[in-house]
């Protein structure tokens, strides 16, 4: 996958070796977790002054953009199945389980000022890859930034529950509205009940109800080509 070009720069500087290194630098952040990251906290975690951070990336946003795209990068999804809703599991899996470990990864992932040419490079090697299968492009296109933008949605969700939760010592049960006042709020209880003790069970479902559509596309580009 290729690595975004974006406000930094791995050039050596002149004087002592560098003791960190940009790709360092975005793998300490994907790690400390990037809603809550400064450049401070940043150069604690790696053992070097903040200041030093800056002969990598001109700032947080920088290192922001560059972890994104490191990440998203890395995955590793495509199987040697030949099947795409195997191919289209596996990389619904990678994405779940990148975004689920990285905190604030699937909110940055999504937000058009973290973008990179190489997050897009991704993209577009994804619609290449299923426009094997027979989907045309942009099908395929809908397909893939369906599955990225619920996988993330999900997960960035979550986190915000919990994160909502923890400040105001809360359970997610208190969160709910209260049923006993109507009993037209209960299916929506049962589902958020379904969506806090089983998020992945609630995720394979939504990825179900994707392949499945994506499968009627691919047959509609099928019937109009025969």
């Amino acid at each position: 996958m290729p690595q975004p070009p974006n406000e930094v720069s791995q050039k050596p500087s002149r004087g002592r070796p560098a003791r960190i290194s940009l790709d360092d630098i975005a793998d300490a952040a994907l790690h400390l977790g990037l809603h809550d990251l400064t450049m401070t906290s940043l150069g604690d975690h790696l053992g070097v002054r903040h200041s030093a951070l800056y002969r990598h990336a001109k700032d947080r946003d920088a290192v922001i953009r560059y972890a994104v795209a490191r990440a998203i990068g890395k995955l590793d999804w495509q199987t040697s199945q030949g099947d795409w809703r195997s191919e289209a599991l596996a990389l619904g899996h990678a994405l779940w389980d990148l975004f689920f470990t990285t905190p604030g990864l699937a909110d940055f992932a999504q937000d058009p000022r973290y973008q990179s040419e190489a997050g897009a490079a991704s993209f577009c090697e994804a619609v290449e890859h299923f426009m094997s299968f027979g989907f045309d492009e942009i099908d395929a296109a809908i397909f893939m930034g369906s599955l990225f933008d619920m996988t993330a949605d999900m997960v960035a969700t979550l986190q915000r529950f919990e994160e909502f939760a923890k400040q105001n010592d809360s359970q997610f049960q208190d969160l709910l509205p209260d049923t006993k006042a109507t009993d037209k709020l209960e299916i929506m209880q049962r589902d958020m009940e379904v969506i806090v003790t089983d998020t992945k069970a609630w995720w394979r479902k939504k990825m179900a109800l994707l392949i499945s559509g994506a499968e009627q596309m691919i047959l509609t580009t099928n019937e109009h080509q025969s």
